[in-house]
């Protein structure tokens, strides 16, 4: 957007009025105590000053980075080994927002199970802009001790995990080790299977679905394309197309803010129910980097001609190949339709693009056009591959049939014999004061914007898309819940 956030100088003024002598947050410990909380903390603070610096390298930011890292992070050195992985030994409480709670040896453990590892993405961020010897054996240690913990049998923080896979693959891009690759693909796959909701959101602790959090639906949908970039797998992004349109999408309140959730498919509930209006101290926040990343996950380059296009939105940008740009338009329909067009506004590029756009499973019959001229359409690893001339007012154009569909439900802990209706990414959910059932068989028209129409044991019926553009009725204030899992008769 260009704009700087009206009180973003003001907040980073004054940070140094709010921290101790030692330049970071909260209590100074003996050098033999961890605070979980503390720590988990300092992973945002860092990211943000990481982020900040990165922006306008700025040296009062560069110096409180240092001293977050020095005298925080580097004397935590060598007590992550001893972090307390016995599931026996763990209590589990705790709500919407962690808190400190029992002592373990040398550490003060939180509720949200296993958030010292919010710190590791602070950690490897700080290294790419600080590095040394000492921080990268830090980094290596909690690594190894992350590996070392069962997830599931601990009941850890999703949220904490899945921001662990983010500072994985951070370490993986930093280290090119191909096995922090694999075992962050092992350990997502673990989370799709035991932790994640049938609409897409996360259950708040492995083991214990008792809310959602947009933190974690935001990390889920940033390692789900990073997956995909790293690996090619189309699997992982057509995961982020659901995780988008059908999690974060859906916890985003009318006033901007994010908001929570229940677990839809555990303990038995076909139900979503919006369960808490905003979570202002942590969602809110990454929900403002989720939707940002979604912006900038538009469009990738690649190479001196090579433009993938993995997700669709009206947008108007300018991308670069070192000196040359080429400025683009898109329309699409998506996520009601499959219909999109790619204009070349400008270029200066001379020689032909190549571009890769991405088509998702639920999209069959494709057609293509490029200027006005129907072409095959050519189709490889999920990706249309189209070259083209990059003169000003040249034109790609997509159609194909989106699918409508039922799913039976994922997740190993759902309740079983229920499915899903859905019509391409979207799913739809039907809004009424008791639950219903489908039988296998019924029949459903489209009606536009993703509302299909049908009827049941001689009741019409409507289902809706969870997905919205910031509605006042889809909030805990005004008591909103809806059906995303049937019963067919």
């Amino acid at each position: 957007t260009k704009r700087t956030p009206t009180y973003l100088n003001e907040i980073l003024k004054r940070f140094p009025d709010h921290m101790n002598d030692k330049g970071y947050f909260g209590v100074v410990y003996n050098d033999t105590i961890c605070n979980e909380q503390q720590l988990a903390s300092h992973g945002w603070v860092l990211r943000g000053l990481c982020e900040y610096y990165l922006w306008k390298k700025d040296q009062a930011t560069l110096a409180m980075i240092k001293n977050v890292v020095k005298n925080l992070g580097l004397r935590t050195a060598g007590y992550h080994s001893k972090y307390p992985v016995d599931p026996e030994k763990r209590n589990h409480g705790g709500t919407h927002s962690g808190t400190s709670t029992q002592q373990q040896g040398n550490w003060i453990l939180s509720t949200d199970t296993g958030c010292d590892h919010i710190f590791l993405d602070g950690l490897t961020q700080a290294y790419e802009i600080v590095p040394s010897p000492e921080l990268e054996a830090l980094i290596e240690e909690m690594i190894e001790v992350f590996f070392k913990i069962d997830q599931v049998k601990i009941k850890a923080q999703t949220h904490a995990t899945l921001t662990a896979l983010r500072a994985l693959l951070r370490w993986y891009h930093v280290t090119g080790r191909k096995s922090l690759l694999t075992s962050v693909e092992e350990k997502f796959n673990l989370y799709k299977a035991e932790g994640m909701t049938e609409n897409f959101e996360n259950y708040n602790w492995f083991g214990r679905p008792e809310w959602t959090e947009p933190c974690a639906v935001v990390d889920s949908y940033i390692v789900a394309v990073s997956l995909w970039r790293y690996t090619g797998n189309p699997v992982y992004l057509e995961d982020a197309h659901h995780i988008y349109y059908n999690g974060l999408a859906l916890e985003q309140r009318a006033n901007g803010g994010f908001g929570i959730q229940s677990c839809s498919g555990s303990k038995n509930s076909a139900m979503i129910a919006s369960t808490l209006e905003e979570a202002h101290w942590c969602c809110t926040m990454r929900g403002g980097e989720g939707l940002s990343r979604a912006a900038q996950y538009s469009f990738f380059t690649k190479g001196f001609n090579e433009i993938a296009v993995p997700f669709f939105q009206n947008a108007e940008v300018k991308l670069f190949f070192n000196s040359n740009a080429i400025k683009l338009k898109e329309e699409t329909g998506y996520p009601f339709s499959a219909k999109t067009t790619l204009t070349i506004i400008e270029s200066e590029i001379v020689e032909p693009v190549t571009f890769h756009i991405f088509i998702p499973s639920w999209i069959e019959k494709v057609k293509l056009k490029v200027n006005g001229k129907t072409q095959a359409p050519s189709i490889t690893g999920s990706f249309l591959k189209v070259v083209i001339n990059p003169k000003k007012g040249s034109v790609i154009e997509i159609d194909g049939k989106q699918k409508f569909f039922s799913q039976p439900v994922r997740g190993n802990n759902a309740i079983k014999g229920y499915t899903t209706f859905n019509a391409g990414p979207l799913i739809l959910s039907y809004i009424g004061n008791e639950e219903i059932s489908i039988p296998a068989k019924s029949s459903f028209t489209g009606t536009g914007n993703g509302i299909y129409k049908g009827t049941v044991n001689g009741k019409e019926i409507i289902l809706k898309p969870l997905y919205h553009m910031m509605l006042p009725e889809v909030s805990h204030k005004a008591k909103y819940q809806s059906q995303v899992l049937f019963k067919q008769q």
